[in-house]
């Protein structure tokens, strides 16, 4: 799973983390399959948390660029179903 996005990769973890809950509410896994389950669950955490920080690296590089060519930012944020702005 070393290439793929992110969203394969939460996709992937939630499939383990079912099949784990699966196969051990009937006992059929043992310590150490569980254990390994849940390594592997770990290092994909690990490389999604790695692609999202890229992801938000390479965004806050082109925030810049954008704004060193003079734009600026004046868009507010708006919560979703509500009609409270953004504070940031």
């Amino acid at each position: 799973m070393q290439n793929n996005t992110i969203c394969s990769r939460h996709n992937y973890l939630l499939s383990e983390i079912k099949y784990l809950k699966k196969q051990l509410k009937t006992n059929k896994l043992t310590l150490e399959e569980s254990i390994s389950i849940l390594n592997k669950i770990s290092s994909e955490i690990k490389l999604a948390n790695k692609s999202a920080q890229h992801m938000e690296d390479r965004l806050h590089e082109y925030k810049n660029a954008v704004e060193s060519l003079g734009f600026e930012r004046k868009k507010r944020f708006r919560f979703r179903n509500s009609t409270k702005e953004n504070p940031r």
